[in-house]
């Protein structure tokens, strides 16, 4: 697939091309137009492959500036259509993948029998869970909100390769909001062409700001999360086998989800932690505890045995979006990667923990119509912090020390902590801290995800105030 995108002209436009076999015969089908819109299409027909893999390679170099046998070290041109990578599926496959997983894939053809799916052998509340956050609709949802051009990136589906690409485009537009040197709208223009967008017939905006940067790198994030449950539903959808889907999924997350009583002393104790740490300038909301999970994932266990009986381990908040839920149970909360910008984060790259809940949860991203988050409460070894009391951005602790902490104005009353398996648990009133800082609540971040293990999954409801 081509993409070219330029704000100058108001461009924003793909051109696909496909030699597909027809009988004895070859077709060369082509599709172009703006992105997000059907575009035109056309085809030619050939009686032998040779003329139309000429046509095919002569359409490439007008359109890209590149020949087709060198596509593998492709080199952008100005004004020139640019190579999105996206990792394909048939036709039928893409088309129907939204249809089977609303259906929940309750039975199954196999010749002219239909054969009936088992039920799940999941609690009720777990199985809930598993289908809310494997749900395509709140994915694509997402990717509308965020303007992905759905039909040329559906469910996250652009390759690592292209997101990489697109890192590398935001880093260079980072570069020149900070030195304003160098050509902005081109720089944009790449980042169009590379992750494409849906603009309808508005012209693509210049990201002129850090806080539109922050969008994209977030985009970029969300994109990566999706596309790790996109490739879990593709595999999901080819299997021969009759198994129920929700169980398949939660197998795949490959980590174990225990569903917490309402009157346990962790369920309780989980909700007393929300209901004392809701910061007062995040008044809009409150936070109502749905259910919890207790979490088990082999390889963090592994991973972190060595802080497992270390001093100064905390249990702390971290929230996401629901979309990104799938990608950080399966795979662990990650570290950006080093070719993403480093605007947005204001004590470096590494992993965010907060100890007042609301502070995290308004990193889920939730609405009045769309007000059941997922949040995290992981064990951190956080060991000897690095304090800061203004934005330091740290690209690598000085000796001795394992984390920064970010000190607020406001923090829990340190005098009602509690303990949980040898962990602090930073439960109290919010109350001043005294301090002299910019910060209004405390962050942790730490650089090592050795240094986190999770603990709890917690489906959260927001109860937006009118």
């Amino acid at each position: 697939m081509l993409n070219q995108s330029n704000i100058g002209n108001n461009n924003n436009k793909f051109y696909e091309m496909q030699i597909i076999k027809a009988g004895a015969g070859f077709i060369l089908f082509t599709h172009w137009g703006r992105v997000s819109y059907k575009g035109q299409k056309k085809e030619e027909k050939f009686t032998s492959i040779k003329p139309c893999i000429a046509k095919y390679e002569k359409t490439f170099y007008s359109k890209t500036g590149n020949n087709w046998n060198n596509r593998d070290s492709f080199v952008e041109k100005n004004r020139k259509y640019t190579l999105v990578d996206v990792v394909f599926d048939s036709d039928e496959e893409s088309e129907s993948s939204e249809e089977e997983t609303e259906k929940n894939k309750k039975s199954k053809k196999k010749g002219s029998k239909l054969i009936e799916i088992p039920e799940s052998k999941l609690d009720k509340r777990l199985q809930k869970f598993i289908s809310m956050i494997f749900d395509i609709k709140i994915m694509t949802k997402t990717l509308a909100s965020l303007n992905i051009d759905q039909k040329k990136a559906p469910l996250g589906k652009l390759s690592k390769k292209q997101l990489r690409d697109g890192y590398a485009a935001l880093k260079l537009i980072e570069d020149i909001i900070k030195t304003g040197r160098g050509n902005l709208e081109s720089a944009c223009n790449k980042f169009y062409s590379k992750i494409p967008h849906n603009f309808g017939f508005s012209r693509p905006p210049l990201i002129r700001t850090t806080s539109a940067l922050n969008e994209k790198i977030e985009l970029l994030d969300t994109l990566n999360q999706i596309g790790i449950a996109g490739e879990m539903i593709k595999k999901q959808q080819k299997q021969k086998e009759y198994v129920n889907q929700i169980d398949t999924y939660y197998k795949d997350l490959n980590c174990k989800l225990t569903p917490l009583d309402h009157d346990s002393d962790e369920f309780k104790m989980i909700v007393k932690f929300v209901n004392k740490t809701h910061g007062s300038t995040h008044f809009w909301y409150t936070l109502v505890v749905e259910e919890v999970f207790a979490a088990e994932k082999t390889e963090e266990i592994e991973r972190y045995k060595k802080y497992e009986k270390a001093d100064d381990r905390w249990l702390l908040w971290h929230g996401s979006r629901k979309s990104n839920a799938v990608g950080i149970i399966s795979q662990g909360l990650r570290i950006a990667p080093p070719n993403a910008p480093v605007t947005g984060y204001m004590f470096g790259k590494g992993v965010y923990f907060a100890n007042s809940v609301s502070k995290s949860a308004n990193y889920c991203r939730t609405s009045k119509f769309d007000n059941v988050g997922v949040m995290y409460l992981d064990e951190v070894y956080l060991g000897n912090r690095w304090k800061k009391q203004q934005a330091h951005y740290v690209t690598k602790l000085p000796n001795n020390f394992h984390s920064t902490w970010g000190q607020g104005k406001i923090t829990p009353d340190e005098s009602t902590h509690e303990d949980f398996l040898g962990m602090k648990v930073p439960i109290g009133n919010m109350i001043n801290a005294g301090l002299n800082t910019v910060l209004r609540y405390d962050e942790f971040i730490v650089y090592d995800i050795a240094q986190i293990r999770t603990r709890f999954i917690i489906q959260m409801r927001f109860d937006y105030k009118n």
